[in-house]
C-alpha cells in the first residue's frame, strides 16, 4: 500500500510467490491422497456398479485378493508407485527450482 500498489498488484507480486511452495506441499499432498483413495469406495460400493467407481487402489486389491493374482497385483503397485514418486518428483522440482536445493 506504501508503494502504490493495488489489492491485485500485491496479491500477484508479493503473496503469491510467497506461497508458491506451501500450494505445491499441499499439491502434492493432496495428489498422492487421492490416487491412494481406497476405504471409502470399498466401504460404500465395492467398486461398482459396474466398475464406476473403481479406484486405482481398489483395482489393485481386488487382482490381488480377490482373484489372487497376486503377482499382477505386485506389479501394478510397484507402477503405482513409481508414477507417485515421479508426481512427487515434478512437484519438488517446482518447488526448489532446478533440485539444487535438495
Amino acid at each position: 500500500m506504501v508503494d502504490g500498489a493495488s489489492g491485485w498488484q500485491r496479491v500477484r507480486h508479493l503473496y503469491l510467490p510467497l506461497l508458491t511452495p506451501v500450494i505445491f506441499v499441499i499439491l502434492a499432498i493432496r495428489t498422492v491422497d487421492a490416487i491412494r483413495f481406497f476405504d471409502e469406495a470399498y466401504v460404500l460400493t465395492g467398486g461398482g456398479p459396474g466398475r464406476s467407481t473403481e479406484t486405482i487402489s481398489l483395482f489393485i486389491y481386488r487382482n490381488s485378493f480377490s482373484f489372487f493374482d497376486i503377482g499382477y497385483g505386485s506389479a501394478l503397485s510397484i507402477l503405482l508407485f513409481l508414477v507417485l514418486m515421479v508426481i512427487t518428483a515434478f512437484f519438488i522440482r517446482v518447488i526448489y527450482g532446478r533440485g539444487e536445493g535438495l
